[in-house]
């Protein structure tokens, strides 16, 4: 992260978690589940603590306490995505569509991001 920046560590990695995903919802095997699942869980984990190091970063230039929201908000994050997945699979959304969907929201949350 000190040579390539935080907010561009988590950038790729959220970038690549995405490729992963869309590798899972194509999987004819059980193979490539378990190779997407494991990339996803290795690029989640990158994506987490450069977002962890990045927040303790702006946390020192505001000068208080702001580490906290990132987490709720990172909570209500997981709910709502949850609650979209849940309705997107009640509607029979074929599961690539929801696939494509999510990709193209997160990468459009993302790549601006990272400039």
């Amino acid at each position: 992260m000190r040579r390539y920046r935080s907010r561009n560590v988590a950038a790729l990695a959220q970038i690549a978690s995405s490729g992963a995903l869309v590798i899972l919802a194509l999987a004819g095997s059980i193979e490539w589940v378990f190779v997407a699942m494991f990339a996803m869980s290795a690029f989640d984990a990158v994506t987490d603590t450069s977002m962890n190091y990045h927040g303790l970063r702006v946390q020192r230039l505001y000068r208080r306490s702001i580490f906290n929201s990132f987490h709720g908000w990172w909570c209500i994050g997981a709910v709502v995505g949850g609650f979209l997945g849940s309705a997107a699979a009640g509607a029979a959304m074929a599961v690539p569509t929801q696939t494509y969907v999510t990709v193209g929201v997160l990468l459009c949350c993302v790549v601006p991001a990272g400039p």
